[in-house]
């Protein structure tokens, strides 16, 4: 859990960060604008993996340094960060393919946590359920008819059905207004 919540959290603020930048660029490349934001999105894309790689070093893996070109000062030299393709395969890494990794892996450890953390603490909070008979729409339903509680609880496999229209009932409606319907009918 440590090592996956940063890792999302980083990716998060990368992809945030990255698509829009990238959509601004490509969408402004046309006026020259977006050749000058292009090369800032790589920089940012390649910071971003950098940090990745940081993390992965610090958690005992081995990952080989990542080399850049050399790039010479002005215009000219971020003009070439464009054509470098370490800098593209990070902006790629960080935006397809660890982003959603890195989502998936979060929901599963934090749904992971919860559902394992309910499972030791349910004595705790098992005693505020409803009983057996009664569930969630019922107890909804009584909440918004204003009828008596248990009016739509489910029987239970361990009581008898005493009446016939209980016995003979097999729609989702309380017992009393089957009895009710079915006298007025003379079934």
């Amino acid at each position: 859990m440590s090592f996956i919540l940063p890792g999302f959290l980083i990716s998060l603020v990368a992809f945030v960060v990255l698509v829009p930048l990238v959509l601004l660029s490509v969408g402004t490349l046309i006026i020259w604008i977006g050749a000058l934001l292009l090369p800032l999105t790589l920089h940012i894309a390649s910071a971003a993996a950098q940090l990745s790689r940081a993390r992965v070093r610090l958690w005992g893996g081995e990952l080989p340094p990542a080399h850049y070109a050399v790039r010479p000062p002005g215009l000219p030299g971020q003009l070439r960060v464009l054509a470098e393709p370490r800098r593209w395969g990070d902006l790629a890494f960080e935006t397809l393919i660890a982003f959603p990794l890195r989502t998936v892996s979060a929901i599963l450890a934090i749904t992971w946590t919860a559902v394992a953390l309910g499972g030791v603490t349910y004595p705790v909070w098992s005693v505020f359920l409803p009983p057996q008979e009664q569930t969630v729409p019922g107890i909804v339903l009584e909440t918004w008819t204003g009828a008596e509680p248990g009016a739509f609880a489910t029987p239970s496999s361990s009581t008898p059905r005493s009446t016939a229209s209980r016995a003979s009932c097999s729609c989702c409606c309380s017992p009393s207004y089957c009895a009710g319907s079915r006298a007025s009918r003379q079934w």
